[in-house]
């Protein structure tokens, strides 16, 4: 009778290891992971505020209207014009709901990159490790703030994972949809179209042996191009600009000097100081980036990262340095966000991920490792969470007594930061 139920239990133990040993089921774990703590932080009982808010009319816009609102004039309509057509699929009744959707949307997609993050981690190291890269991605706490906020952030980092994993491919067909995705990237953010310089360039030196490759490479380009012209047509006609290239043509502007005086168009500042603020509020807001637990693998992770410095992580360290251009035009005029470094984070990731892997070859217990590991980068999130939290019962009565407001008058002197949510009325 022993005999039997130990060989019962021992069954039992088999099938519950060869279930959690199941990469799929792994991977599904952490993405439901993500989802169960991206919506225990959310506050669904409030609407969304500023630049958030932004995105939301103009996807309501969208829905109702059927066409470009013409109202608008900020570049990035991508992700709004993303939302309008889920505003339409799900037909929200509540007003709240609207921003509910929004916001779900936003959990989603971001919890659903871990998928391209273990993937391209998968690439550089075993199961084990980039498992665990994707656990350093989906509880990164500043991240999962951003995607309970609505923000295209978590679409634009999901695009950009996809494509450089893409790219990394030695079948053109994956290419090809890389090329794709720089497009619909592009879309989201203007800056996202500086990838396609790189995408191309490397193109050529990673297939140049064979010069039949040849019209692949402007086949891909041409895949960018038919993706893009289109919306930019339409932006050019509710507009009367493009959003992708006349922004940055505008924006260009900003690092030009008087001769004269070699003052600022824009500023009192002179170019070095721009320069340099770009460079100070770069490596501080990069410092602040490693916060709460990446500081840990950081400075052993670099020296190891580009001690092996492959062909492969050449390309990523290319992609990342050109989207860093943007962080640096934004610190430069002192936009002090911490949204425009997110976009480096796979590369901090595998910067990481090359330290536990030397930590790991040098234990026989990597399992335990790895699980410890987890514990604390998960526990360092909630801690840090927890610390930033807002008071949700204050904004809540803030944003009843906005209401209110709004009933009674039409006429608001500002009184920040409750004022966000004057007008924000249930029909």
């Amino acid at each position: 009778m022993n005999k039997t139920t130990d060989e019962n239990v021992k069954g039992d133990r088999d099938v519950f290891y060869r279930i959690f040993s199941d990469i799929k089921i792994q991977i599904l774990l952490v993405f439901l992971a993500g989802i169960i703590t991206r919506i225990y932080f959310t506050p669904f009982e409030l609407p969304i505020t500023l630049d958030g808010a932004q995105y939301f009319w103009y996807a309501v816009d969208t829905s109702i209207l059927g066409e470009f609102p013409k109202e608008y004039n900020f570049p990035n309509n991508g992700w709004p014009l993303f939302l309008s057509i889920i505003f339409n699929i799900t037909n929200p009744d509540v007003f709240l709901d609207f921003f509910i959707v929004q916001r779900l949307t936003s959990i989603i997609i971001s919890a659903a990159t871990v998928i391209p993050i273990f993937l391209l981690c998968k690439r550089f190291f075993d199961t084990k490790i980039a498992i665990f890269g994707a656990c350093i991605f989906i509880f990164e706490p500043r991240l999962l703030i951003n995607s309970i906020s609505g923000l295209p952030e978590s679409i634009f980092i999901f695009l950009f994972t996809s494509s450089i994993y893409l790219f990394l491919s030695q079948k053109f067909k994956m290419i090809y949809v890389s090329f794709g995705l720089v497009a619909l990237l592009s879309l989201i953010r203007y800056e996202g179209v500086l990838l396609i310089v790189p995408f191309f360039v490397l193109l050529f030196f990673k297939f140049s042996k064979n010069k039949k490759n040849i019209p692949k490479y402007f086949l891909a380009l041409s895949i960018f191009i038919l993706l893009l012209l289109p919306i930019l047509g339409l932006r050019i006609e509710a507009t009367g600009s493009d959003g992708i290239f006349s922004h940055i043509i505008s924006q260009s502007t900003f690092y030009q000097s008087d001769p004269v005086t070699n003052a600022n168009f824009d500023t009192d500042d002179d170019f070095i100081t721009k320069i340099s603020k770009g460079i100070t509020n770069m490596i501080k807001f990069s410092g602040w980036m490693t916060i709460p637990y990446l500081f840990f693998f950081i400075p052993g992770g670099i020296i190891l990262f580009f001690k092996n410095f492959n062909k492969d992580r050449r390309i990523i360290f290319v992609f990342s340095i050109i989207m860093l251009i943007p962080a640096f035009y934004a610190f430069s005029r002192e936009f002090y966000e911490m949204k425009y470094l997110f976009i480096t984070l796979p590369i901090l990731i595998l910067i990481s991920l090359s330290f536990v892997e030397y930590i790991l070859r040098r234990t026989k217990k990597e399992n335990v490792i790895i699980c410890l590991l987890i514990i604390g980068i998960i526990f360092a999130s909630i801690f840090f969470l927890e610390y930033k939290k807002i008071d949700y019962e204050r904004e809540i009565e803030a944003y009843q007594i906005g209401l209110k407001v709004s009933e009674i008058t039409n006429i608001i002197n500002d009184y920040d930061p409750e004022s966000k949510y004057v007008g924000k009325k249930i029909p």
